[in-house]
């Protein structure tokens, strides 16, 4: 599969080529949904797979979009990863 942008979406049964999407009928809960995307991370290899890439763009200075109603809490996600892995302090812009 071949990445033409970076949008990682959010929007709940959107596509499950979107690890960050949760399932359609999710019901809206910060700390759940965090849990899912942990779980996801331990158990899913696209999952880890997909940081990584993203991980490599936002080092190359890449756009990341990041759309749906989970969007705050993918944005801190993937901040807080970014900034364990890569030692920066920059944060993916809003």
């Amino acid at each position: 599969m071949m990445m033409k942008s970076w949008t990682v979406d959010t929007t709940p049964g959107c596509d499950w080529r979107h690890p960050f999407s949760p399932d359609r009928l999710f019901s809206y809960d910060p700390s759940l949904y965090r849990d899912l995307m942990r779980l996801r991370y331990a158990s899913d290899p696209w999952m880890r797979q997909l940081l990584a890439l993203l991980h490599m763009a936002y080092l190359r200075g890449e756009p990341i979009a990041i759309v749906g109603p989970h969007e705050d809490d993918a944005r801190s996600i993937l901040d807080s990863f970014f900034k364990k892995s890569s030692g920066r302090t920059k944060v993916l812009p809003e």
